[in-house]
């Protein structure tokens, strides 16, 4: 018996290395992939942001494209969110935002999917859900940096055509930190262990509680209670 748990122990820790070695390798092809495709990628992205922005701010965004620089076009590759707020001076009022910042982990997704021994359908199948899912992760990463330059940066004369979020500016904050810190890294970590519940169970060489097994258990406990009541009346 104890043989057996350390020859499972040893197999997992080998799955485990082998499984890290092919996604650091999946996520060079990855990136390259992802980074060169960013523009493609993004088309849909700026159709959403403009009726999604244009909705949350009662009509104050009006249009939404995509610029980049002459050198290193997609490095600099930008959303420029444009505004009908009359101009305080010779320069129209508009947002600049980056939405790579927020997009980077479809590529971490897409490499720990590949690595992943699956039927190769169910792999793509995935890998479109998670681009689906990144387009509102970068959606919220877009509304936040474009609230900062609008709210948090901007003189009183265009901050107050957002009275709700000044009023809410300590949220604002947060919500940034949220947006940029915590979801592109994390959302691909989620994402994947939603859909391979199973092979991380492999991984691990330990059987995870499921919700079947955590509602018996919680059956159990309420008839043992029910039976404890009935015992003292």
């Amino acid at each position: 018996m104890f043989n057996r748990k350390q020859s499972t122990k040893k197999s997992s820790k080998r799955n485990i290395y082998g499984f890290f070695g092919e996604v650091l390798i999946w996520v060079v092809v990855c990136f390259i992939a992802w980074f060169l495709s960013a523009r493609l990628l993004n088309i849909p992205l700026i159709w959403l942001s403009e009726w999604i922005l244009g909705w949350v701010t009662g009509g104050i965004v009006d249009d939404v494209s995509m610029r980049s620089g002459e050198a290193y076009k997609i490095i600099n590759q930008q959303f420029i969110i444009h505004t009908n707020i009359p101009p305080p001076g010779p320069q129209p009022v508009f947002a600049a935002t980056m939405p790579l910042i927020y997009g980077y982990g479809l590529a971490l997704f897409a490499a720990m999917t590949l690595a992943t021994p699956k039927n190769e359908n169910r792999k793509w199948l995935e890998i479109g859900i998670a681009y689906v899912v990144f387009l509102f992760v970068q959606l919220f990463g877009i509304m936040n940096q474009m609230f900062m330059q609008l709210v948090f940066y901007a003189p009183p004369e265009i901050s107050h055509y957002f009275p709700w979020v000044e009023s809410h500016i300590d949220l604002l904050g947060t919500s940034y930190q949220i947006s940029t810190l915590v979801l592109p890294p994390v959302m691909p970590l989620i994402l994947w262990i939603l859909f391979n519940t199973s092979y991380m169970e492999k991984l691990i060489g330990h059987k995870m509680v499921s919700s079947k097994k955590f509602q018996k258990t919680k059956r159990k406990g309420k008839q043992a209670k029910s039976n404890n009541s009935s015992a003292k009346k």
